[in-house]
């Protein structure tokens, strides 16, 4: 998120990461940089872009045959201080 110019990446208060792709300029350092390589770059239009969890209904859990995958959300900060100040 810090690599890119734009700041065409941010966090949602679900801790989703997501990237604008109208303020996306292609530069690719956001794929070179990940450091869990979750960002991709497609070159046929020259933006980059990652799972986005279907705005926070990912159809893939959905349609996981097995129930192996499941969404879960990062606790943001804010939480872990009401949670802490009771």
């Amino acid at each position: 998120m810090n690599v890119c110019p734009v700041k065409a990446i941010q966090r949602t208060e679900q801790g989703i990461v997501e990237i604008d792709q109208d303020r996306c300029i292609g530069c690719g350092l956001c794929a070179q940089y990940c450091p869990i390589d979750m960002i991709l770059f497609r070159p046929e239009i020259k933006k980059a872009y990652k799972c986005d969890l279907c705005q926070g209904h990912p159809l893939c859990v959905e349609a996981c045959p097995t129930g192996a995958l499941e969404l879960a959300y990062k606790e943001t900060e804010t939480q872990k201080r009401e949670k802490i100040n009771g």
